[in-house]
């Protein structure tokens, strides 16, 4: 923390979110005030401000895609570890020559991702799905949080027992076939339409449960558009 703070400088704003940073329930390990690699990094590119959204520190980054980011963060009253999403910053432009539309089209479909994995909620299935437990707004960028999965994506599993040479039974790949044909017939029944199924998007927890992650380009069907 020392070099952290070293490093800020005469920066008011980085060393006031150190400061933030540092406001820990007592609750919390001892080996939670230490900086993680990823902040190290944020905080030495200048960007120590874009490690707390709300309620919620940055500690990592678990991945990226076109349009937004997802962080490991932590709920710093609850003390509990959550999977953040939220829009990339670098989509809003500059201050002044960001397109409107453009902004429009991206925040009205990441609102539409989470209300699709809200809905999610109603039919109480979290064997299947990554539960949502909260969303908002910090500095102009929205966000929500969700369950952080302990596991591997279904793509990163298979191509490690490639490697390795340990490829499951043909049990074991009935049975996540069957539970992942499950948890989409939920989804269709509440007509809700993944269209981004890859073995990417299914996420393996450490008891070999799949769920469904990453609702980006799902639709919501309307009655006359069922098929």
């Amino acid at each position: 923390w020392d070099q952290a703070f070293q490093h800020a400088g005469d920066q008011p704003s980085v060393a006031s979110v150190l400061s933030q940073l540092m406001t820990m329930p007592a609750s919390w390990d001892p080996k939670s005030t230490v900086l993680t690699d990823y902040q190290c990094d944020e905080i030495a590119a200048g960007r120590a401000a874009e490690l707390r959204f709300n309620q919620y520190t940055v500690l990592s980054l678990l991945g990226e895609g076109g349009m937004g980011k997802v962080f490991k963060a932590r709920h710093i009253y609850l003390d509990a570890i959550h999977a953040l999403k939220t829009i990339r910053r670098d989509r809003f432009g500059q201050a002044g020559t960001a397109n409107p539309e453009v902004i429009h089209t991206m925040v009205k479909r990441f609102l539409g991702e989470f209300r699709g994995m809200a809905k999610l909620l109603v039919a109480k299935d979290p064997e299947h799905f990554a539960q949502v437990h909260d969303a908002g707004e910090a500095d102009g960028i929205p966000y929500y949080a969700m369950e952080f999965i302990d596991g591997e994506s279904l793509d990163d599993k298979i191509r490690a027992n490639m490697k390795n040479n340990e490829l499951p039974s043909l049990e074991e790949s009935l049975t996540l076939f069957a539970e992942v044909a499950d948890a989409v017939g939920t989804a269709h029944d509440l007509n809700i339409v993944h269209r981004d199924l890859t073995p990417s998007n299914i996420m393996i927890t450490r008891r070999g449960r799949p769920k469904i992650i990453d609702f980006g380009i799902a639709k919501e069907l309307k009655r006359d558009e069922e098929t």
